[in-house]
């Protein structure tokens, strides 16, 4: 790929930056909005908040995959849906899409024997967790606090770190 094309996609297709070692790939996760309600004394003084938060979290020994040896589907191709297509009469033809049977629509298939005995198979685990939030003395009402890489992780969505 030329360099002005990797640079303007950024590496959408998987490639990495010319000119830099890449890191490895990071997961992206959905940003979530929490709304706490602090008192005034609080505002007035400043606090440290403890807010408990429950994400979900890929599985990191089968890396979201379900199972070890997992394999991409061959019936749907990974793509986790298979699409019928029915002759109703002559040149009238009817198509529907339904989660394919053999990987259950995640894609990807492996052996009962391989099933990841953490997750059960599920790919995704709860992570309960506790956010430490600095309320700073005067803080303006609406005031919002990012955390990053908190919200909920979904499988098989990454993006590349690169060093430029």
């Amino acid at each position: 790929m030329h360099p002005a094309f990797a640079d303007l996609l950024g590496g959408l297709f998987g490639g990495r930056r010319p000119g830099g070692a890449g890191k490895a790939p990071q997961r992206k996760v959905k940003p979530v909005l929490k709304e706490v309600k602090v008192k005034l004394e609080d505002v007035f003084l400043g606090k440290m908040m403890h807010i408990p938060h429950q994400k979900k979290k890929v599985c990191e020994d089968c890396e979201g995959k379900g199972g070890k040896n997992a394999k991409k589907c061959t019936k749907c191709r990974g793509h986790g849906v298979v699409e019928k297509i029915v002759q109703l009469g002559p040149g009238f033809l009817s198509s529907s899409r339904a989660p394919c049977p053999d990987c259950r629509g995640e894609g990807t298939t492996y052996a009962k024997e391989d099933k990841c005995k953490k997750c059960d198979g599920n790919c995704i685990l709860d992570e309960k967790k506790t956010l430490e939030v600095v309320v700073e003395p005067g803080i303006p009402d609406g005031h919002t606090v990012q955390f990053h890489g908190d919200g909920d992780e979904v499988v098989g969505i990454f993006f590349l770190m690169t060093a430029c």
